[in-house]
């Protein structure tokens, strides 16, 4: 799998060279606040941002194959 870095690169070309499309309202939240989300609200938000972001499905299988 490639690392996150890699992958964030990508996007930001992607978008433009502009982080604030991509992450636009992400509001950051501290350890205790992370601890109380369950897993699929997280499965729940990467894929609304994923696809928000015109993210193809072959493009998300490119980036996740082994190098």
């Amino acid at each position: 799998m490639r690392k996150i870095s890699k992958i964030y690169d990508i996007a930001i070309n992607r978008k433009g060279g502009d982080s604030s499309e991509i992450f636009g309202d992400l509001e950051l939240k501290s350890d205790n606040q992370l601890k109380k989300i369950s897993d699929d609200r997280y499965l729940s938000e990467i894929t609304k941002r994923i696809f928000q972001n015109g993210f193809s499905r072959n493009l998300l299988r490119r980036i996740s194959k082994p190098l």
